[in-house]
């Protein structure tokens, strides 16, 4: 079971492992950031491996990655009347995709100030957390929170690349889309995913997920440096 890392998600679906436990399925419970593992667990799946070598990658995956979000305010629900917003002149960073608060609001700034922080909220090394190591290629994605135009995203993409090139961090596959909305959130969330020979050919196995893109080398050395042995 692949759980997001939210505190109704983890107790719904812990009580359904223990549940499936007492029936004599084997089951197995990562708590993630969901779309890389997803994707990297599935394509281990697909070569034929156990649950428990599935299970490992998809560990492995978790705890080489990190997301924050940014938001200008909630998204909103159906059938619900209407919510508090957050003042216009403010920006939320780490907004839960059910309108959870974030860690920290301030006033509104450039789009470079504001991708900025939220690379410094991924990045700053922390007990238990991942920071890339030097030289290590990652993997990015650049999500709508579901409120953003397409030509939007694109210039908040293109200005996560810049800012991650000038901290010296290789950008070896990126792609940015809607992959998880908050509805009509007017946000964005960033993902990187540190890299290493085998997690690379496992994101780049192909799949029948319509909504999945393919990646495209990014110059990752390397790739370029085994490709002209």
């Amino acid at each position: 079971m692949i759980v997001k890392n939210y505190t109704g998600d983890k107790l719904n679906f812990g009580l359904a492992a223990q549940k499936a436990k007492a029936q004599g399925l084997g089951i197995e419970i990562v708590f993630v950031g969901v779309l890389f593992v997803q994707k990297i667990a599935g394509a281990t799946a697909n070569t034929g491996v156990d649950l428990a070598a599935v299970a490992s990658i998809a560990r492995k995956v978790a705890c080489q990655m990190g997301t924050a979000a940014a938001s200008l305010d909630r998204c909103s629900l159906p059938r619900h009347g209407a919510l508090e917003s957050l003042p216009q002149d403010e920006i939320d960073f780490g907004m839960g995709i059910h309108n959870e608060p974030g860690v920290r609001r301030e006033k509104l700034c450039t789009l470079a100030v504001t991708v900025n922080t939220i690379l410094d909220i991924v990045l700053k090394p922390r007990a238990g957390t991942w920071t890339p190591t030097t030289g290590q290629p990652v993997a990015v994605i650049v999500n709508n929170l579901g409120g953003l135009s397409v030509l939007e995203l694109g210039v908040i993409a293109e200005e996560v690349l810049r800012l991650l090139d000038a901290r010296d961090i290789e950008v070896a596959r990126s792609m940015s889309r809607t992959f998880v909305s908050s509805l009509d959130g007017p946000g964005f969330s960033v993902t990187l995913l540190g890299l290493d020979d085998e997690l690379m050919p496992l994101l780049d196995a192909p799949t029948a997920a319509p909504a999945w893109p393919t990646t495209m080398p990014l110059g990752w050395k390397g790739e370029l440096e085994s490709k002209n042995k």
